[in-house]
């Protein structure tokens, strides 16, 4: 399992990053872990999470599948997603 950390104020350039690089472990045939992590008050607007990891949900929908949605523990909001089918070496 790959995991990705990033904050609920994550740069659109930065997230477009993560969900490249998810991409690729995606299809290499990984599962992966989004997470954000909320400071100070932030966690007062857990909703602004949950539009990140929403965004990261739509843009990878063709090359996974929700294992575990998105759900707040603690100051963390995490979502696991796994490979729609895994390449054959």
């Amino acid at each position: 399992m790959k995991e990705f950390k990033l904050s609920p104020k994550i740069s659109e350039g930065d997230l477009n990053l993560r969900i490249r690089r998810g991409k690729e472990f995606l299809e290499a045939g990984h599962m992966v872990k989004y997470t954000v992590k909320f400071k100070g008050r932030e966690i007062m607007y857990p909703e602004l999470g949950a539009k990140k990891l929403k965004i990261i949900e739509a843009e990878l929908a063709e090359v996974s599948k929700i294992d575990k949605p998105a759900k707040l523990m603690g100051r963390n909001m995490s979502m696991t997603l796994m490979p729609v089918k895994a390449k054959s070496n």
